[in-house]
Order: structure tokens, then C-alpha cells, then sequence
């Protein structure tokens, strides 16, 4: 089997957005996955690297590797601008681990003030986290609506997420959608995890990275290096 990416791989471009840009600091124990990788330089890797696997070494690395590809082609045409993954002790010497990611996108109402807004996706969130699931919080960079809910599936032999004793799994997701001050974008933050042990943990750095969250001008300073307290403290709850 060869690496054989999509030519369309990194081809598009980011959404369409106003002057403003955000401005967050990565949360303590996150990696953030680049969602434009050098795909020319990956191949490079591969063919030199296959050389001393076996064929079906080369097979599976290859596959994990186009399966990287595909998912970060699709959170690009959805229009994700960041995605993280994150990994912590928690207080039983087990490790938690997360994903964060950040999907900009149009209002669903442009040009409406921006806590018009917030109401609405609120109204639009209950239809994917429940009724009373969340509701209207004051931030940083303005108002926003946040919702939580534990998904629970059928459980899938060798997926990320555990299986009980029932045969089934489940995903702590915590989401927070910002409007843009002009009301035409909003910025969607997810938080999900599949220690659902910590969810409340995670939803809480969760809000403290939305709280720090801020909309800027392009020549505007960049957000200083995180101090004690804010993220760094609300991550401290994950690790006991």
C-alpha cells in the first residue's frame, strides 16, 4: 500500500470572516494538531520509513496515516480553525484525556446584536443537547451560549471511548458558541471526552479558555503567556 493524500489536502482555504481574529491561550496538557500539515513532507517520511517495515507494517501506517488526513480534511471543511488534544493525570494515577477544537462559522442570523444571537443558537442548541441542557453565560468577549450533555452508544470493540458492562459507551461534550461583535460569525468551542468521570472538570476549562478567549484586530498585541490561576487552575481539577 502507498501514502497517496488527497490532492485536495490543505487546498482550502480558511472560512470567510470579518477583520477580527481570536485570540485564546492553548489550555495546560493540550496539543494542538496542525490542520495544515506538510503533506509532501509526510509522504517524504513514509517512503523513506517504509523500507524497513514489513508489508503490513507499511499497510497500517499507511492507513493510520490517510485516516489522520481524512479527519483533518474534514474538520477543515467544517471550518475548524483549531483542534487539540489533551492527556492528564487524574487522581486515581489513570490518565483523562480530551479533545478541544474551535469551528468559526455564519451566523445564524447576521447582523443581529450579538446576544440576539446567543439566544437563538441557545434555542438551536436544545435540539442536540436536550431541553434545560445549558443556557445564556456572560464572557469576556461578550455573551455566549453553553450547553452539556452525555451522549451514551452502542460500544464499538476498539473505539476511543470504553464499553461498559452493558455493551454500551459513552461522550461527555461541553460546547460554547460566541457570537462575533457584529453578530455575522460565531465561534463554536467543543470540548468532549470519553471520561465522563471528569466531565465537569473538563467543562470547566472549557469556560475559563472561552472566558480568555478575545476578538482582535490582525496588528492588535498578542494575548500574553498563561499565569497561575485562570486555565492553568481549572485544569488542576482533571489532575486531583
Amino acid at each position: 500500500m502507498t501514502l497517496d493524500p488527497s490532492p485536495d489536502a490543505g487546498a482550502h482555504a480558511p472560512p470567510e470572516t470579518t477583520d477580527m481574529q481570536l485570540r485564546f491561550r492553548v489550555p495546560t496538557g493540550f496539543i494542538p494538531i496542525d490542520l495544515d500539515p506538510d503533506v509532501e513532507g509526510m509522504k517524504a517520511v513514509f517512503d523513506d520509513g517504509k523500507e524497513y517495515l514489513t508489508p503490513e507494517q507499511a499497510d497500517d501506517w499507511a492507513t493510520g496515516v490517510q485516516a489522520m488526513l481524512f479527519s483533518i480534511e474534514r474538520m477543515r471543511m467544517n471550518n475548524t480553525v483549531f483542534y487539540a488534544i489533551g492527556a492528564h493525570l487524574d487522581d486515581q494515577g489513570g490518565v483523562a484525556t480530551a479533545a478541544l477544537s474551535v469551528t468559526v462559522e455564519q451566523s445564524p442570523a447576521p447582523g443581529l446584536p450579538p446576544e440576539d444571537v446567543a439566544a437563538l443558537v441557545l434555542r438551536l442548541m436544545e435540539g442536540t443537547f436536550g431541553p434545560e441542557s445549558g443556557g445564556l453565560v456572560a464572557l469576556g468577549a461578550g455573551p455566549a451560549a453553553a450547553a452539556t450533555s452525555v451522549l451514551t452508544y452502542p460500544g464499538i470493540e476498539g473505539g476511543m471511548a470504553p464499553i461498559d458492562e452493558d455493551g454500551n459507551s459513552s461522550v461527555a461534550q461541553a460546547r460554547i458558541v460566541i457570537p462575533f461583535p457584529d453578530g455575522n460569525f460565531i465561534a463554536t468551542l467543543d470540548m468532549a471526552t470519553a471520561h465522563v468521570e471528569h466531565a465537569e472538570s473538563y467543562g470547566d476549562v472549557l469556560y475559563h479558555f472561552a472566558n480568555e478567549l478575545a476578538f482582535v484586530l490582525p496588528d492588535e498585541a498578542p494575548v500574553p503567556e498563561p499565569e497561575p490561576g485562570g486555565v492553568v487552575a481549572a485544569i488542576k481539577n482533571v489532575l486531583g
